[in-house]
């Protein structure tokens, strides 16, 4: 395949209700203005559906239109205010909604969490960023093939038996992600940017990787 760069990833400013909104990293914590005690109960939104619909469009206003290359893609929703799957009662009725960035259609690792209680936003965590390519970083990618091959590898050395080295190969299923990057960030730095790479997750918690440009395992790259 063509080459692959490395990412650039700067903070995205918030263009509506900015005074709601304090930085945490590369994002924000929003909290609103609490709602009145005896403000009337709104009913949910009827179908995650709808509840993914309204969430991105809060984001839209609030961060502006995402690029071509760049899509928010929902990776779970709750169904109570609180991030319980189901409401404990009749005020946690709502959605919780999990976002991922997406860039070229491959994710990177972080993600939003919107909180509706009812069909009001409340307090949430929101990652969106605006991306740049690393200049003279584009590399071309090792295949799945080969990233599945490298861990057998690491884990026959390691001295696993050959029916485990098995058990891991029908159980891996790599999928492409942007990772933050240990060797290219600049420490205790000012940069206003955060470098990130392209790594194959080899478990579904993502918490094992191989580097897609140098084929280095690792829990992070």
């Amino acid at each position: 395949g063509p080459p692959v760069p490395r990412l650039r990833l700067s903070r995205r400013k918030p263009i509506l209700e900015p005074e709601a909104f304090e930085e945490d990293g590369l994002g924000w914590k929003y909290s609103p203005h609490a709602a009145a005690p005896d403000a009337p109960k709104e009913e949910p939104h009827a179908t995650d559906e709808d509840a993914v619909a309204a969430a991105t469009d809060w984001l839209t206003r609030h961060f502006g239109a995402l690029p071509a290359n760049m899509r928010l893609v929902a990776t779970r929703v709750g169904h109570s205010a609180s991030g319980r799957e189901q409401a404990s009662d009749e005020h946690d009725r709502g959605h919780m909604i999990v976002f991922r960035q997406e860039y070229l259609g491959t994710p990177i690792k972080f993600g939003s969490v919107v909180y509706i209680r009812g069909r009001t936003i409340e307090k949430s965590s929101i990652k969106i960023v605006s991306i740049d390519t690393e200049p003279d970083s584009a590399k071309p990618l090792i295949t799945k093939e080969a990233a599945i091959r490298v861990l057998r590898q690491i884990m026959a050395a390691s001295g696993l038996e050959q029916e485990q080295l098995e058990q891991i190969e029908k159980g891996s299923d790599p999928h492409l992600l942007y990772v933050w990057s240990v060797s290219h960030n600049d420490y205790g730095g000012d940069r206003a940017y955060e470098v990130y790479e392209p790594c194959w997750a080899m478990n579904a918690g993502e918490s094992l990787l191989v580097n897609a440009h140098t084929g280095k395992v690792s829990r992070d790259c």
